[in-house]
């Protein structure tokens, strides 16, 4: 076993291809076979699934338990090939959500930055699932979502709640009653923001048959929240920033509107020469959000 054999494994598990994986480590097929199966020899297992008609790969279960194992020891490898940079340049990678990334991230980016000049932010936007993967894959050494998905080597842990809220221009009539049947369907700005956000939103509007419009972004909610009786629910960290730039539109809170969580993604096994950069981080970051008016952190992080 050595760690070529180690670098190919990894490498077929993520793309799920012998062939890509050669393709990506400029090896023929036939070699990256050769190392995946004097592997399986070392460990008098099998890891890989080759199903014959099938382009994809599967791990077998004895695969999957060394999963783990094979990061740990890239990982271990990676630490020891870069022992000597320890006091140069680091890479921070994070990855979270374009509405994190836009409305709530960049002043922590910067003050993190400015703090350790040896440290540079890596920032991705990518949905939950892709986050996740991030995370087990290693290529992340953190990530913020608000959807969890089982992931065996990934540990989630609450972060912070957000209300949700209305946003509506001043001098609406809603603004003055707060009467959901003083909302128009047709000046809506929607935006499907979870399964269960969809659920309730039927539930509690029946009768809604059309919006103004159904966005796929939360960052375009300002360029459609124009009109006098245009409306939208957003979560606060949005609405917050929208009211910003339009203070024309004020946000309104309500006790039966859902609450979001958001969650800290981060390896069970993380990288020992990441350890310190996560801690510091989280420090700074849970810094921010106890001085951020927009979410309420939860203490147990």
């Amino acid at each position: 076993m050595n760690i070529d054999e180690i670098i190919t494994f990894l490498e077929v598990v993520e793309l799920q291809s012998i062939s890509a994986a050669a393709n990506q480590l400029f090896i023929s097929q036939s070699s990256a076979s050769n190392r995946i199966n004097h592997l399986e020899n070392s460990l008098g297992t099998k890891l890989i699934h080759r199903a014959k008609g099938y382009k994809k790969i599967s791990l077998t279960e004895e695969g999957e338990y060394f999963l783990p194992i094979a990061q740990q020891w890239m990982a271990l490898y990676n630490d020891v090939k870069n022992i000597t940079n320890l006091h140069h340049a680091k890479t921070f990678k994070i990855t979270t959500n374009s509405i994190l990334n836009s409305f709530l991230l960049p002043y922590i980016y910067t003050d993190f930055s400015n703090k350790y000049k040896n440290i540079m932010i890596h920032s991705q936007t990518e949905h939950s699932t892709e986050a996740h993967q991030h995370i087990a894959n290693q290529t992340a050494d953190l990530a913020i979502v608000y959807t969890e998905h089982y992931e065996p080597n990934v540990i989630s842990k609450p972060l912070f709640k957000e209300n949700m809220v209305f946003i509506c221009h001043k001098d609406s009539r809603f603004a003055k009653t707060q009467l959901l049947s003083d909302l128009c369907d047709a000046n809506e700005v929607y935006a499907k923001w979870s399964s269960e956000f969809e659920n309730w939103h039927q539930r509690q509007f029946p009768y809604f048959h059309r919006h103004k419009i159904v966005i796929g972004s939360a960052i375009m909610f300002d360029q459609f929240l124009i009109e006098q009786d245009d409306w939208a629910i957003v979560s606060r960290i949005v609405g917050d920033n929208i009211h910003l730039t339009k203070p024309d539109f004020i946000t309104i809170d309500q006790p039966y509107l859902p609450i979001r969580t958001a969650y800290l993604l981060s390896h069970k096994y993380p990288k020992p020469g990441s350890k310190k950069l996560n801690m510091l981080f989280i420090d700074e970051l849970l810094y921010h959000l106890k001085n951020n008016p927009s979410v309420d952190i939860i203490e147990n992080m």
